[in-house]
């Protein structure tokens, strides 16, 4: 008997997994139509924080995300045998979507698609679904499966998710396959609990949050490694073990309150904000944003909606203060090389009522990320590579 106790302990810590999966660094929609000459055709505004109605007649909200300027993507599968897919790790969204094998029109050419009928876990759920983005929407059917969020089936659980039929004509030839989010439940369209969430209710973590590390290193080199996400944990490798903590002030996005930012002599207001992963630039006010262009010294280009400035310069930190705590991002981080001119990585947008700045990409190369769902909070480490 205590033999068979000890056996069922075992098995329950063993059930219970903290694992790491690589970020692949991307070219971003911007970067790529800035090397074909047509910044004619890049969109200067983010549109994530904009918030309205589900399109279904259940409550709940969806939000329009632009994806134009990820840069990360990592590998999760469904089903049994494993289809793996490239995804958008997303914390400023909450669905999971991939390209159903019936989609062929539009934004799903040179996807790989699910095929429900080659997996032996798949349970058909029957209802109509779909999301709309600011550069487009998906949709079509709600299913169910085995899901992993590695190639080593060591982290997985069953989930809804997407079966998407039409993709709107963005998404076509871009590197990723669909979305994966990583917010809360309330943000999810049709209250669909998202893959993380179902894993920490389920016990399927060893801890009930996930750190984001992202690494500057690699240019625009398309698929060279830039960072992993650890889901479980905390990424003691490529982290300060030094954590800061920032109390979340809702539970939709991984939304915060700010007390303002500096950038050399000058300062400007930021009353709220989110971390996102799934947005590569800051974005804040108009003019905060330009308060940090001047300056910096730099001058503005309507062409790409960003301040330049020389390449060969030495810049002071942007610092944002969260809880309290000064967190300052180094030039590297955020000055983007585009066509050999250097630009400043911070965007402008309107927020209407909602968070008023995006800390993206940009910021979380600075800082490693840790998104804990339990304790509504986020936590700031210093990344070491």
């Amino acid at each position: 008997m205590k033999s068979l106790v000890l056996l069922l302990l075992a098995a329950a810590v063993y059930a219970q997994v903290k694992t790491y999966v690589p970020l692949k660094r991307i070219e971003s929609v911007r970067e790529k139509l800035t090397r074909m000459g047509r910044t004619d055709l890049i969109q200067k505004s983010p549109n994530r924080p904009y918030m309205h109605r589900s399109t279904k007649a259940s409550p709940g909200y969806e939000p329009e995300s632009d994806y134009q300027d990820l840069l990360y993507l990592a590998e999760i599968s469904l089903g049994t045998p494993a289809q793996k897919f490239s995804m958008v790790m997303d914390t400023g969204s909450s669905n999971l979507w991939v390209p159903d094998k019936s989609c062929r029109f539009g934004g799903c050419s040179g996807k790989h698609k699910f095929d429900s009928s080659s997996s032996s876990t798949y349970q058909k759920n029957g209802e109509q679904w779909s999301i709309q983005y600011g550069t487009g929407s998906a949709s079509g059917f709600l299913g169910s499966d085995m899901f992993c969020f590695d190639s080593t089936p060591a982290l997985c659980d069953r989930v809804t998710f997407g079966q998407a039929t039409h993709m709107a004509s963005f998404f076509a030839n871009q590197p990723l396959d669909g979305i994966c989010g990583m917010a809360f439940k309330r943000l999810a369209v049709d209250g669909i609990t998202p893959p993380f969430l179902q894993m920490v209710a389920d016990g399927k973590v060893a801890a009930p949050y996930f750190t984001v590390w992202m690494t500057a290193d690699g240019g625009s080199v398309n698929g060279k490694p830039g960072g992993g996400i650890t889901y479980g944990g905390m990424d003691t490798t490529h982290c300060s073990s030094t954590v800061n903590w920032v109390p979340l002030s809702s539970e939709t996005y991984f939304q915060f309150d700010m007390q303002g930012f500096t950038v050399g002599s000058s300062s400007g207001e930021a009353r709220s904000g989110i971390a996102d992963t799934g947005t590569s630039l800051l974005a804040g006010p108009e003019s905060a944003v330009g308060t940090i262009g001047k300056a910096l010294g730099g001058t503005y280009d309507g062409s790409q909606g960003l301040y330049y400035v020389d390449c060969n310069g030495n810049y002071p930190a942007i610092t944002f203060k969260l809880n309290g705590m000064d967190f300052a991002v180094e030039s590297k981080n955020y000055l983007l090389n585009l066509g050999g001119r250097c630009y400043i990585g911070a965007q402008a947008f309107g927020g209407f009522g909602g968070p008023q700045w995006i800390l993206g990409d940009v910021f979380i190369r600075q800082f490693c990320t840790t998104f804990d769902v339990q304790k509504n909070r986020i936590g700031l480490s210093k990344a070491l590579k």
